[in-house]
C-alpha cells in the first residue's frame, strides 16, 4: 500500500523513536520531502514502529493504485481482465 505524506518543502522527515533496551531517544532522518512538500513511500519499505512514528503528528492519505490491463494488439486499455478477455473473444480489430 502507498501512503502521501506531506510535510514542508525541501525537510527532511525526522522520526524520535525509543530504542527498546537502552531506553534513549534515537533520530532516524527517513527521507526527504520533495518541492511541494509531498513524498509517498511504500508501507512495506518502513518497519511499522517507524511508520507509526511518522504518521502521528503528519497529515496523510493513502494512494489507491487501479491496475490496468491493455490489449497486445490495438493497445486498449481495460480496468478488468475480464473485459480485456471479452474484447480478444469479441475480435479486436487488429488482430486480424
Amino acid at each position: 500500500m502507498k501512503i502521501k505524506v506531506f510535510g514542508e518543502p525541501n525537510k527532511f522527515a525526522k522520526v524520535k523513536i525509543r530504542h527498546p533496551i537502552r531506553h534513549t531517544k534515537i533520530i532516524k532522518k527517513l527521507f526527504r520531502f520533495d518541492n511541494n512538500g509531498e513524498k509517498i513511500i511504500e508501507t512495506d519499505e518502513v518497519r511499522p514502529r517507524v511508520l507509526k512514528a511518522l504518521l502521528k503528528n503528519r497529515k496523510y492519505e493513502s494512494v489507491e493504485e487501479k491496475p490496468e490491463f491493455a490489449c497486445k494488439y490495438c493497445g486498449e486499455i481495460f480496468d478488468t481482465s475480464g473485459k480485456r478477455q471479452g474484447h480478444y473473444m469479441r475480435g479486436c480489430p487488429k488482430k486480424e
